[in-house]
């Protein structure tokens, strides 16, 4: 079955603060089979892969100290905490709708590059982290009772 996502909107990034990668879940999970649609019509602006790889990295500084940084109006980050259970903790990078990301692979290098700074990730492990992510909020987007308690929308317990 092919899954198929719109890119903008939201992007979870599931609990990163660990830095542990379970391979069991990547494994289990067919992700390959998710089918996304990307931007095809004229090119206006052509940025470099390290230039958009930055928005990621400005993303990761901003949001330092913070529950939310806005980027250029753009992109935004929103840190969900729990002091009860670090494990329930969450990135949410939000695409806003002025943004002008138009293909996944810019997705993933954003999401690379804030995985890089965040976690200090090497830049091929952020790389394969952040097409794992984007394929796996693929799969659940939209899955409210898949997500702890925690950080369901609604919940004040944030």
């Amino acid at each position: 079955m092919k899954k198929l996502l719109v890119l903008g909107g939201l992007l979870v990034i599931f609990p990163l603060l660990a830095q542990n990668v379970d391979e069991e879940e990547l494994r289990r999970r067919d992700l390959n089979n998710i089918v996304f649609r990307n931007y095809v019509g004229p090119v206006t602006v052509v940025n470099t892969a390290q230039e958009i790889r930055s928005i990621g990295f400005s993303l990761a500084a901003g949001v330092q100290n913070r529950e939310r940084f806005t980027y250029a109006g753009k992109y935004s980050v929103i840190r969900v905490y729990s002091p009860e259970d670090r494990k329930l903790s969450a990135d949410i990078i939000v695409i806003e709708p002025s943004a002008r990301v138009d293909h996944i692979n810019g997705l993933n290098l954003i999401v690379g590059g804030y995985l890089e700074r965040t976690f200090n990730y090497s830049r091929e492990d952020a790389r394969v982290l952040a097409n794992f992510v984007t394929r796996y909020n693929a799969l659940f987007r939209g899955n409210v009772d898949f997500l702890p308690r925690i950080m369901r929308p609604g919940s004040r317990q944030i």
